[in-house]
């Protein structure tokens, strides 16, 4: 009967994790729920993972990556790839994979990805490569990079913790170094002669056609007999009843953008709006309104030597997703123009104020040059395109690398207990001013941290039932006669196809017990399956659902299937690679 009530649990953790309904962290919850409420841990067993040292170590580990970033060692390498923008298209393809990897084997590969967005983009702009070209090198490098430490990635970390559960040792901070090596050289390769070629071309002249804005951008002249004329902006119609945003008023030869709610509509005023034009005919039944429609807009329409457009995007800390614009009032608290949003390859222009923010969505948003700058300051943010520093902490910079190094001295050669060695680089990073408290509490990735727990309690679960077992010894059934090497490619690809549509961490720590269990039935070593898994759950390439992928999907005007193409090859590349390196270094005897 338990293993019946776990199977139930553990398939619908698939589904639920695949289907992204819900947060990963309330499916982790409802799996310890599940657990517990039938009777198969007690809450104590449940609640046994959140006690693991790795999670004391994924801690320090964020914190000092934080530390890392608030210290601007990251901006100084911006700087100077920025400063590289002469290059040709595959040497800055080449410089950002070598870079970034390089950077993401010690910090996430989100960060790594959010500290070199701006820089790139900023290389896009001088060198005229289009975006799309450097974007998805960019995010891939750091996902190959994390897989060359133990701190590269969250899913080394907890499967690393997850070890324990089965009696090994937990890997060591370079142990997946040489096959991590080989994997990012083989990206590297791949795009220098192949992938370069398949990456898209899509960079456009205007900001207006690349979100599509031509067609609901228009001029209305508002005649001196309309109803309109004498009113101000904000207690018009114009919003409430029609969806229609006042951009800019054209008046006396003279141009007014972003006006003030208080700004007063006057007879003969020209109104730049944005509104569809059902929209706008219905609010031509008035009298006294006129529509321009010989009239081209561009950007320099939208633009003067005050008032400026910007793109930024929601970074996923950012407190502003889940809400709307209505709701965050972009307008009247920060001045500001919302004209349109880019969310998976699609430019959303209509009620554009009533649409939830997600993780990744890039908004772009006109004002005064003031405001603008006084808005790129907000930690909710990031900014595309300025690679301009925020508010960091360079005189802290040795210090940061002073800590980060003794930590990872200290942990690898065993002065102390690696997870030790973090928590107090991490609170020395703190105590040295490298990074706020309340920084150090924004970099923790609370989600993951209640995720692991979770699979921790499923994995017990499935040991306390004989669940992995039962499903082990079907496997080995099934497969087992064709020998260990056919068996490490099924739970490979298996990991390999979990992890497309499923956090990285939960795909590896579903499988993980699968594998050990049945690498264990057939007398071969378990390890090799444990590293198989790992590196697996860290080549989610083909489905931009990856942070790091989804980051860069809106500056690059991404589709769904430029991933698939670029991705599905380099999948491919690095399960060979894996299959011939990983025996060889963890051999199944």
């Amino acid at each position: 009967m338990g293993i019946a009530i776990v199977l139930i649990i553990f398939v619908a953790a698939i589904v639920l994790f695949s289907l992204e309904l819900l947060s990963v962290e309330i499916i982790g919850i409802l799996i310890m729920s599940s657990l517990v409420i039938t009777g198969i841990l007690s809450a104590q067993q449940a609640f046994a993972g959140f006690g693991n040292e790795m999670i004391i170590f994924f801690v320090g580990v964020l914190i000092m990556g934080g530390g890392i970033i608030k210290t601007g060692i990251a901006d100084r390498i911006g700087e100077l790839i920025l400063k590289m923008h002469d290059a040709g298209e595959r040497s800055l393809i080449f410089i950002i994979l070598v870079v970034v990897s390089a950077l993401s084997a010690f910090v996430s590969n989100f960060g790594t990805v959010a500290m070199l967005l701006p820089a790139v983009l900023g290389i896009s702009k001088h060198s005229k490569v289009s975006p799309s070209k450097l974007l998805i090198p960019l995010a891939f490098g750091s996902l190959l990079g994390g897989t060359c430490t133990l701190i590269g990635t969250s899913t080394n970390i907890a499967v690393s913790g997850a070890l324990a559960q089965y009696k090994m040792p937990p890997f060591s901070m370079f142990e997946l170094t040489p096959v991590g090596i080989i994997i990012v050289g083989a990206g590297i390769l791949y795009f220098m002669l192949i992938g370069y070629r398949l990456l898209p071309d899509r960079q456009k002249e205007t900001v207006i056609e690349n979100y599509q804005l031509r067609e609901y951008l228009t001029e209305l002249l508002i005649q001196h007999n309309s109803p309109f004329a004498g009113n101000s902006i904000k207690i018009n119609e114009f919003r409430e009843k029609y969806n229609i945003v006042v951009v800019g008023i054209l008046r006396d030869h003279r141009k007014i953008l972003v006006p003030t709610s208080t700004e007063i509509i006057k007879g003969g005023d020209i109104l730049l709006v944005k509104g569809n034009i059902e929209n706008i005919k219905r609010m031509m039944v008035k009298k006294g309104v006129e529509i321009k429609s010989d009239v081209m807009i561009n950007d320099r329409d939208l633009e003067d030597e005050d008032v400026k457009m910007i793109e930024f995007i929601l970074p996923g800390h950012s407190a502003f997703t889940g809400k709307t614009l209505e709701e965050l009032n972009i307008r009247e608290v920060y001045g500001l123009n919302t004209l349109a949003l880019f969310r998976h390859g699609e430019a959303l222009r209509e009620k554009v104020r009533d649409i939830p923010l997600k993780f990744g969505d890039v908004l772009l948003i006109m004002g005064r040059k003031e405001k603008i700058d006084r808005f790129k300051m907000n930690p909710e943010i990031m900014l595309l395109g300025d690679a301009t520093p925020q508010k960091v902490r360079r005189e802290k910079g040795l210090h940061a690398i002073a800590v980060f190094a003794g930590a990872i001295i200290a942990g690898t050669l065993n002065i102390i207990p690696i997870s030790l060695a973090f928590l107090i680089g991490g609170v020395l990073m703190i105590l040295m001013r490298c990074i706020d408290i309340e920084d150090a509490y924004r970099t923790i990735e609370w989600r993951l941290i209640v995720l692991i727990g979770a699979i921790f309690s499923l994995n017990a679960a499935m040991e306390v039932t004989g669940t992995a077992q039962f499903l082990a010894n079907r496997i080995v059934e099934l497969v087992g006669q064709y020998g260990p090497m056919t068996l490490l490619a099924g739970f490979f690809l298996l990991t390999l196809f979990l992890t497309q549509p499923m956090s990285n961490v939960a795909a590896a720590l579903l499988v993980l017990p699968l594998a050990i269990h049945s690498a264990n039935d057939l007398g071969v070593n378990p390890r090799t399956f444990a590293i198989g898994i790992t590196i697996a759950a860290s080549c989610s390439l083909i489905a931009p659902l990856e942070p790091a992928c989804v980051l860069v999907y809106g500056p690059g005007r991404y589709k769904f299937s430029d991933f698939i193409k670029n991705g599905s090859i380099l999948a491919f590349i690095i399960f060979i690679i894996s299959m011939i390196a990983i025996p060889i270094l963890w051999p199944f005897n």
